[in-house]
């Protein structure tokens, strides 16, 4: 396992489905949810458990952006993948958060988490998405 437990925020099942298979590629560990206050209840209890949350932009009880400026005035370090169907406004470019635009292959999401995680102590788990098979060339 690559050690890195991801929190996967999305009201759509399929989607969190998705992005937790692809995860699970890159040997993490996914804990999905599907609201915006779900996702505050789990990190204020286990925040120090995750290395990465992927959100989507709309969702019921909040927006990503909301839930992103929440974790940032808590864990200013936490990386953040913020998807979406479509950006209507430009986001303000932001550390550690990348955007990705919905659908995305595999291809596209592992090369998100690798330029989020970059060479870090985590690094192979953005390398093991080389070796993520054919089937990570599906849309999401």
């Amino acid at each position: 396992m690559g050690g890195i437990r991801a929190l996967v925020a999305d009201d759509e099942p399929i989607i969190r489905n998705i992005v937790r298979r692809y995860l699970r590629r890159f040997g993490c560990e996914a804990h999905e949810v599907a609201s915006v206050p779900e996702a505050r209840e789990v990190l204020e209890r286990e925040a120090d458990t995750f290395g990465l949350v992927v959100t989507d932009h709309r969702m019921p009880g909040g927006t990503g952006h909301e839930l992103i400026d929440w974790i940032r005035m808590r864990w200013a370090s936490l990386p953040i993948i913020l998807m979406s169907g479509g950006f209507s406004e430009p986001l303000p470019p932001a550390a550690l958060v990348r955007t990705l635009e919905k659908p995305f292959s595999g291809d596209t999401f592992a090369d998100v988490i690798r330029e989020l995680l970059g060479p870090s102590e985590h690094g192979a788990i953005a390398r093991r998405a080389e070796c993520s098979g054919p089937g990570a060339r599906r849309l999401v």
